[in-house]
């Protein structure tokens, strides 16, 4: 689940693929609830990613406070508490706040603004073209 009134939504975090399908792993094996014991390897074989894919996704993931670790030699990592959590009694949301986990920060990849596709009278415009009127 995914708590309401959360500071930045998913979408303009510029997640990959893999921080997705991580995220959803997360959900589906009790990362909402608790810590939850990964090895990158084997997490990557999970959700069709190589070892190297599932460091640099979990790492950003932490970075941007959407996971939280244990400690940092730990390979222990829970969904943030204030973003997601099982259920939504008023218990479990005090609890979250008492917690105190990290907040939700874009990095410099989820600030990266998307070049809008040229339409097609800009394109004609930029594209170079020969004196005698057409391209060879």
């Amino acid at each position: 689940m995914q708590s309401k009134g959360a500071e930045v939504p998913l979408y303009r975090l510029g997640l990959t693929a893999a921080e997705w399908a991580i995220l959803d792993w997360f959900k589906e094996n009790g990362g909402a609830a608790g810590m939850v014991a990964v090895k990158p390897g084997e997490l990557g074989d999970d959700i069709g990613a190589n070892e190297s894919t599932a460091k640099r996704s979990l790492t950003r993931l932490v970075k941007i406070g959407l996971l939280v670790k244990a400690s940092p030699r730990a390979g222990a990592y829970q969904l943030n508490p204030i973003r997601y959590w099982e259920g939504a009694s008023t218990a479990q949301l005090a609890a979250c706040r008492r917690m105190d986990p990290p907040r939700i920060t874009p990095d410099a990849k989820a600030n990266v603004t998307v070049a809008k596709p040229k339409t097609s009278d800009e394109a004609a415009q930029s594209s170079p073209r020969s004196a005698t009127g057409g391209n060879r």
